[in-house]
């Protein structure tokens, strides 16, 4: 008898395979070829690998049976053999298939799938060529404005600011970042300053194939920078076949300043302002100042001077009483410049937060949202406020949308778990705190929402050690917070959760509150409640509501509060938050 290897030598199964298997590469080579030229999707290529894999089997079947030139017709078991081929190849294909959208559109960090329809766009950070490297906020400010640019544009989604800078000097394959931000288009380009003179390199690409769909280049006069950049998002839209308004037009080629010098200093305002620090908020208000009193016509100024103002007491210690009324008067000078600008109306709505009614301010925020929908910070700011308000639902549904345009955001995707806390989703929460710790290990606020509701769902040990590295990165003296770690560890061993709980109070008067919220009244009165010292707990509550500058907006909703709300002198604390509400003044901190 003879051999399975004599057989199918002598079938010439070895000299099929051979010569199909070559002739099968050759045809895939020569089809990627014309479907990156052509623009093809990636999933027809991994179809046609299908079906020629497919068709390696077939091949074999085939060559078993007639490879030593014997029968010229196919039998009944090679009819069903190859049938069974073909549907297992089909059923690969199909399962390829529906897998392309998840592997090929999915953001890294569960952002919202976007429409199939709706052209999704990442501008990354220009590289700046200039040979001096303090020009880098210059082409900084190039990407900013084409992107705000761009996200006024109806049927367009455009990805924000923070999240494409994290792609500032780092060399990572546009295919890649496309999934991770969810858009099927990125634009990339240089910026090259030298004296008078500015040249300015920009192209629309295909991440999926690499290929370029639009590109150009422009060497002119600095005094010509507004019209570069306004010509840069026309000829994206019109590569992208959005339909331009005769509005939409205008507001492109508006020129925001007459000044070239307060242009200057506005983008060196946006890149402090961004950073999120007390010493760069601080120097962006005065940058801000500068540019507005150069051109007192700059509306984005005025708005860059609103947001300064409003945020600058979460960072710094300037109490927010002060800073509030500056933030309005900037965002009112704004809008009496430019009332299409939906950044003012933002800032307006989270300074009002907590100090006027609910349902004008909710308008407000909606009024940001319908001027400008792509501005992630509006979506953020009202998310948090509805949130406050217990309508959970609709605050989830705003903090879906801000991170989708802005997935990378820290602060963003931390708050995508502060409103799951305050649903009760635990789970939830942690993984959302989690997510942004991952983005940056080092943000100490992301850290004190995982030391929060580890204590709320009882995981004190973990909670221990978050709290350690919280006042630890909120610059307490080195060795603090290694010792508030060991000493709220060894409370819960030695002494359970209420000997947890009673350290946790020592160390909080022993740091004079030392955190932005945990630290709080509003939180504060949750851990005297935990302790079973109700008149303190209460006594903090009615601090938290003549405290303006606290967290009290969050009474209602705050996980920690539920053992008080069967208490009557809770009701009557909730009272007071309510009518405190109807007066005219300055807002309440978000955590931003």
């Amino acid at each position: 008898m003879k051999s399975l290897f004599q057989s199918l030598k002598d079938r010439r199964v070895f000299q099929w395979a051979i010569g199909y298997a070559a002739g099968g590469w050759l045809v895939l080579e020569m089809f990627g070829f014309v479907a990156e030229n052509f623009g093809w999707p990636a999933g027809v290529v991994r179809g046609a690998t299908v079906v020629i894999g497919t068709g390696f089997l077939v091949a074999l079947v085939l060559a078993w049976y007639h490879g030593a030139g014997g029968r010229q017709r196919a039998s009944v078991v090679e009819l069903v053999m190859i049938a069974m081929l073909l549907v297992l190849g089909g059923l690969t294909l199909l399962t390829i298939r529906r897998s392309q959208p998840e592997t090929t559109r999915a953001a890294t960090f569960d952002a919202r799938q976007l429409d199939e329809t709706v052209p999704s766009i990442a501008i990354l950070p220009f590289a700046n060529l200039s040979a001096d490297s303090s020009n880098e906020f210059f082409s900084d400010g190039v990407t900013e404005e084409i992107i705000i640019h761009l996200t006024r544009l109806e049927g367009l989604t455009v990805i924000s600011r923070a999240s494409v800078m994290r792609y500032k000097g780092e060399s990572v394959r546009l295919d890649e970042i496309a999934r991770e931000l969810g858009v099927t288009r990125i634009v990339e380009g240089s910026v090259r300053k030298s004296g008078d003179r500015v040249r300015i390199t920009a192209q629309l690409v295909d991440p999926a194939t690499g290929r370029s769909i639009w590109a150009d280049d422009y060497d002119r006069e600095l005094t010509d920078i507004f019209a570069i950049q306004s010509d840069v998002a026309e000829q994206v839209a019109r590569a992208l076949e959005l339909q331009l308004s005769d509005a939409d037009r205008a507001r492109i080629e508006r020129r925001p300043t007459s000044s070239l010098e307060a242009h200057d200093l506005y983008l060196r305002g946006r890149e402090a302002w961004n950073r999120r620090t007390g010493s760069s908020m601080e120097a962006s208000i005065g940058f801000f100042e500068r540019a507005v009193s150069l051109d007192e016509e700059y509306a984005a100024a005025w708005a860059g001077l609103a947001d300064a103002y409003a945020i600058v007491s979460s960072y710094t210690r300037v109490p927010a009483e002060d800073t509030h009324p500056l933030a309005r008067q900037a965002a009112e000078r704004a809008l009496a410049i430019d009332s299409t600008l939906g950044e003012p109306y933002a800032a307006l709505g989270m300074i009002g937060w907590g100090r006027r009614p609910a349902d004008e301010v909710d308008g407000t925020f909606r009024r940001a949202i319908e001027l400008n929908p792509g501005y992630a910070t509006a979506h953020h700011w009202y998310a948090i406020f509805l949130a406050s308000e217990g309508r959970l639902e609709e605050a989830m549904d705003q903090i879906r949308l801000a991170k989708a345009v802005d997935p990378l955001s820290r602060i963003i995707v931390a708050e995508v778990g502060w409103v799951h806390y305050f649903a009760r989703d635990f789970e939830q929460a942690i993984e959302g705190y989690e997510r942004a710790v991952d983005l940056d290990s080092g943000f100490a606020q992301a850290r004190e929402f995982l030391w929060g509701v580890y204590e709320q769902t009882g995981r004190y040990a973990e909670a221990a050690k978050q709290a350690g590295l919280t006042v630890t990165l909120q610059g307490q003296p080195e060795g603090i917070g290694g010792r508030l770690t060991s000493e709220l560890t060894e409370a819960y061993e030695l002494g359970g959760e209420e000997r947890y709980w009673e350290t946790r109070l020592e160390w909080l008067e022993r740091l004079g509150g030392g955190t932005s919220y945990l630290g709080s009244p509003t939180y504060t009165a949750g851990v005297y409640a935990r302790t079973g010292d109700l008149e303190s707990a209460f006594r903090q509550l009615n601090e938290a509501v003549d405290y303006s500058a606290d967290f009290r907006a969050f009474i209602p909703v705050e996980p920690a509060l539920d053992p008080l709300r069967d208490d009557p002198r809770y009701d009557a604390v909730v009272a007071r938050l309510v009518a405190s509400t109807s007066e005219v003044g300055t807002g309440q901190e978000s955590a931003n």
